[in-house]
């Protein structure tokens, strides 16, 4: 926008009409919008409104918040009022008949006023109580922008200027004028910062990458400087221009010829201005991002959990769908969609957590649980090592799922441990989990699953991993009894790292079989992504 003379002119173009019109009351015989046959001595009307909880009165009384249903009335002729602060009231008169139940639609209109801005330098952004007026709302030139009735804190932000804030208050159908002043920016630096502590460049795309951030306050011109512990450079990047405030550049690992650096911590030390600020990272060629599945219990093989842990400081999140099907007389049974998400912040600790819908199964069940994990490990030769783990996790379903019952579906509360061999080409490991309230996560539930289970995993490259699983479920408490061989729970899977991407594509087959019972069969396809 630019400076836009006579305010005073627009402040009477618009006031003049306004003032026009009142708030006087409309009492108009409000319509139906649907009729249906009751009872031919009952009365009953439904008042629903755009805006949910708005106070809904008949002559004058109280009646209830939309949605609001009246039954019984007397037939005849009210007053309607529908109302709710910030938006303004509506009148009418509505018809109530005898045998009729009738719905009533009314829309409220939020009450609003204008702010006519001036002085704002063009290319500016504009901030109504902290949030950017998306462009489609900020108004042609010279023209006031319209805002709910209250208090609001305007800040206008243009890069290279010291942002401008002050709080208005907007007036019902009036314009408020707002004078804007900035000032040009004096440059300064800050916050600069690396998202990653260790990273290995044999990765491609964010796994094998580090990310470099600051902040400027006006154009400028920076140079991005890495050194090795003896200080000597190894890689640089001068930045262009300075256009906005966020500033980022990823390094790779490499020098500037594309030769992978050897490990080590390296100095990054980016200069503009004046200004010098330093973070550091390290180049790590042991740190590998296991292509690993995700279960209940955390990052593992197949549905048991692994002794093996995520490398530090990293975050995954994906999805999977897998179609289940049973021996019985209906063979499909249920395509559960499940969500999870789960970070490592440091090298022995990870926690996730999982959301799921069943689709296929009545009521559509809805399932979320979550998982920590301790885990660490002993160099047993020089590319071997001895991991072992903690877990503890808990886990809901809104449904009991998987009859006859007794093994585990994610629900309950318990935990366990896992115990394994790794190296860079294999994994071999057992996992042994208890659980309580296994049925759907009921503590008070006194049904309990013993889960042993054996995991091996091969890895013919850093980037996929083929894997084969089978856990024995033992079940005790008042729905099963005690069953040390209530169900098998096995399967095979491969998971790879899609091209040069930290996408993770997960392809899994697994068989629930009970040694007396339905057996189920599923599938699953899955992509986790790795940031």
């Amino acid at each position: 926008m630019k400076q836009f003379l006579p305010s005073l002119f627009l402040i009477l173009f618009f006031f003049i009409p306004f003032c026009a019109f009142t708030d006087a009351a409309e009492f108009n015989m409000l319509s139906a919008e649907k009729t249906a046959l009751i009872d031919e001595n009952k009365t009953a009307i439904t008042i629903r409104a755009n805006i949910q909880d708005a106070a809904v009165y008949l002559n004058n009384e109280y009646q209830g918040q939309t949605p609001c249903i009246i039954s019984d009335l007397a037939p005849g002729t009210y007053k309607l009022t529908v109302k709710k602060t910030g938006y303004g009231e509506q009148y009418y008169f509505v018809a109530v008949q005898k045998g009729q139940s009738n719905t009533f639609f009314v829309e409220l209109k939020k009450i609003t006023g204008f702010v006519l801005i001036n002085g704002v330098p063009d290319g500016s952004f504009i901030y109504s109580d902290g949030s950017l007026i998306s462009p489609d709302r900020i108004p042609a030139f010279g023209a006031p922008m319209e805002l709910e009735e209250g208090y609001h804190t305007i800040t206008i932000r243009k890069f290279g200027y010291t942002d401008f804030t002050t709080q208005v208050y907007v007036v019902r159908r009036l314009i408020i004028p707002l004078q804007v002043s900035m000032t040009k920016a004096a440059f300064s630096l800050s916050g600069f910062s690396a998202t990653r502590k260790k990273f290995n460049p044999v990765y491609t795309g964010a796994l094998g990458s580090c990310t470099f951030y600051f902040k400027v306050t006006a154009p400028g011109t920076g140079k991005l400087t890495i050194t090795d512990t003896a200080g000597t450079e190894v890689y640089s990047y001068a930045f262009p221009e300075f256009t906005t405030w966020e500033q980022s550049t990823s390094w790779n690992g490499r020098d500037k010829y594309g030769n992978v650096l050897p490990d080590g911590s390296y100095s990054a030390t980016i200069t503009a201005g004046g200004y010098t600020q330093t973070a550091y990272t390290q180049i790590d060629h042991s740190l590998t991002y296991h292509p690993a599945d995700v279960t209940k219990s955390g990052t593992g093989i197949g549905t048991i959990p692994a002794a093996f842990m995520m490398a530090e400081d990293t975050t995954f999140i994906g999805v999977e769908v897998q179609p289940s099907f049973r021996t019985a007389d209906t063979p499909f049974y249920e395509a559960p969609v499940n969500t999870y998400f789960g970070i490592t912040p440091v090298s022995w600790f990870e926690l996730s957590v999982n959301l799921g819908m069943h689709p296929g199964i009545e009521n559509v069940p809805l399932s979320f649980g979550g998982a920590f994990k301790l885990g660490s490990s002993a160099v047993i030769t020089s590319n071997t090592k001895f991991c072992f783990a903690a877990i503890m996790r808990y886990g809901y379903t809104s449904q009991k799922l998987y009859e006859p019952y007794g093994i585990d579906t994610g629900n309950g509360l318990g935990g366990g441990g896992a115990f394994g061999i790794e190296s860079p080409l294999f994994y071999a490991g057992i996992s042994s989990e208890y659980l309580f309230g296994t049925i759907q996560g009921n503590l008070k539930n006194n049904d309990s699953i013993w889960k042993n289970g054996i995991g091996l995993e091969y890895r013919p490259g850093q980037t996929v991993t083929i894997k084969s699983w089978c856990a024995l479920n033992s079940a005790f408490g008042d729905t099963t009894g005690t069953c040390w061989f209530r169900a098998l729970d096995t399967g095979a899977g491969v998971t790879l790292q899609l091209g040069s991407s930290s996408v993770m594509l997960n392809l899994k087959g697994t068989t629930l079989l009970y040694f007396e019972g339905i057996h189920y069969f599923s599938g699953t396809l899955g992509l986790t992504y790795l940031f």
